[in-house]
C-alpha cells in the first residue's frame, strides 16, 4: 500500500497529536497521584503550601546528607 504525500503527512500530524495528548494524560496522571499522596500523608495539596512541602521531601528523599565518618 502506499500512501499520497498529503496522507502521510495527515498521519504523521495525527501521531504528533496522539503523542502530545498520551504525554498530558501522563503528567495529568502524576499530578493526580502526587496531589493523591500528599493528602493521605495530611500534607497542603494546593498553592505555595504544597510546592513547598513538595521540594522539603524531594530535598529530605533524594538529597540525603553524606554520612559523617
Amino acid at each position: 500500500m502506499r500512501l499520497s504525500a498529503p496522507d502521510a503527512f495527515w498521519l504523521s500530524q495525527l501521531a504528533e497529536l496522539m503523542d502530545v495528548s498520551r504525554t498530558r494524560a501522563a503528567a495529568q496522571l502524576l499530578s493526580a497521584a502526587i496531589r493523591d499522596a500528599a493528602y493521605a500523608a495530611k500534607l497542603p495539596t494546593e498553592g505555595d503550601a504544597f510546592r513547598d512541602a513538595l521540594h522539603a521531601f524531594i530535598e529530605r528523599e533524594f538529597h540525603p546528607e553524606p554520612e559523617k565518618s
